[in-house]
């Protein structure tokens, strides 16, 4: 859940306005790549699924070919 903060809890030194605000991005960047790499492993995993499943079960017969 993000923090909101108030105007008075900000400061008015520029340098630790930049240095919050990096930390922020850098936060938020690293959860895009998690969330990425989730994905990732979601769909790798997917894979194995299904071709575990073609291997253990085959075609579906309404897929085959009737000739």
């Amino acid at each position: 859940m993000p923090i909101m903060l108030m105007e008075a809890d900000l400061s008015e030194d520029i340098q630790a306005l930049c240095a919050m605000t990096f930390s922020e991005f850098r936060k938020l960047a690293h959860l895009v790549f998690a969330k990425r790499e989730s994905e990732r492993e979601i769909d790798r995993l997917q894979s194995i699924i299904d071709a575990l499943k073609r291997h253990r079960f085959g075609r579906k017969s309404k897929n085959r070919d009737p000739n």
